[in-house]
């Protein structure tokens, strides 16, 4: 049974919209990666804890505890898990224009 891309998309938007508010109302920090940001980047991404950890090389144990805000991660280790969300929050992206583009289908 397939996910339905439109529904995916909709939990995803609410989530960067949340995070524009955060952002907005100084709550979070754009110049700080905080495990606020570790987790909601890597929801948006549509990542679990064990395929960022995968993807970035970062055990998932030392995700965990830096996204509960118990540890903090290496400037190295934070380094490569931007790099990570950013590529696949713009590989979610591109697949959410990709499904945009095709024309609705009425039954």
């Amino acid at each position: 049974m397939g996910c339905n891309p439109l529904s995916i998309a909709a939990g995803r938007s609410h989530t960067i919209r949340l995070l524009r508010t955060l952002f907005d109302l100084g709550i979070i920090s754009r110049g700080k990666f905080t495990w606020v940001h570790i987790r909601q980047l890597r929801e948006v991404a549509g990542l679990s804890q064990w395929s960022a950890a995968r993807r970035s090389g970062i055990p998932r144990m030392r995700l965990s505890l830096a996204e509960s805000g118990q540890l903090a991660l290496s400037p190295e280790e934070e380094a490569v898990l931007r790099r990570m969300l950013r590529a696949a929050i713009q590989a979610q992206q591109a697949q959410l224009e990709e499904v945009l583009r095709e024309p609705v289908e009425t039954t």
